[in-house]
């Protein structure tokens, strides 16, 4: 009896060794778990925290290389309108040097014409007067003035002397002669230091390098010859 007793002691103690054991493997099995759980939310916390870091990251060089592209359009425009200033300047430089140029030509080319019309004359001044004339001095302005004794006649221009026609054959005509005869009425023509003809009209003091035309008027038909026409 006693020995079934201690044949059912052990056996309980041995079922309860099992239980023990049972439950701490149950309790290491349950604290893996809450670790693996762990482990796991922190890899997941960790991967969301690198994500959001990522999208940050993509969106501020997104940012960066737009306003990168934005910068270089706006360097490039203003880069080709300076580029349009400059050739807008470089343009107006030479066609003022131009119009400076031409206008110098024909500035000297009419002081020289002055220089010969004034030489022309001093030469007629220097040259004796004619016969019967007299040079004489206004006493009140001081201005020379001449006298014909013969004729009674008296001027302020100094006389020449009047060549017969014979005496004095008419030059051949020159190229420019040639062309001023198909000119517009008060128009004629000149050359500057290089040769290059223009055109000076001395009634309104205009010059110009193109050639004057003469206008043109169209004849308007008369009704009777527009009906011999259709005839």
């Amino acid at each position: 009896m006693s020995a079934n007793n201690s044949a059912l002691r052990a056996a309980l103690n041995a079922s309860r060794m099992n239980e023990n054991r049972l439950r701490a493997a149950e309790a290491a099995s349950s604290g893996e778990n809450n670790s693996a759980n762990a482990n796991l939310q922190r890899v997941l916390r960790e991967s969301a925290e690198l994500h959001a870091q990522q999208s940050q990251i993509t969106a501020s060089e997104a940012a960066r290389l737009a306003k990168a592209e934005k910068d270089n359009e706006e360097m490039a425009v203003a880069a080709s309108l300076e580029s349009q200033k400059r050739e807008a300047a470089l343009r107006d430089s030479l066609l003022r040097e131009q119009r400076a140029r031409e206008a110098s030509e024909l500035h000297a080319a009419i002081e020289r014409s002055k220089v010969e019309t004034s030489g022309a004359v001093a030469a007629a001044n220097s040259a004796p007067l004619p016969a019967d004339w007299t040079e004489h001095q206004n006493a009140a302005s001081g201005k020379k003035y001449y006298y014909k004794a013969k004729t009674g006649v008296s001027q302020w221009e100094r006389p020449v002397d009047e060549l017969p026609a014979a005496a004095a054959p008419a030059p051949a005509p020159t190229a420019a002669a040639a062309n001023s005869s198909s000119l517009p009425d008060g128009w004629e023509i000149y050359s500057n230091e290089e040769g290059t003809p223009y055109y000076y009209k001395a009634t309104t003091g205009v010059s110009q390098w193109e050639r004057p035309t003469r206008r043109r008027k169209r004849q308007r038909r008369s009704a009777r010859h527009r009906r011999t026409l259709r005839r």
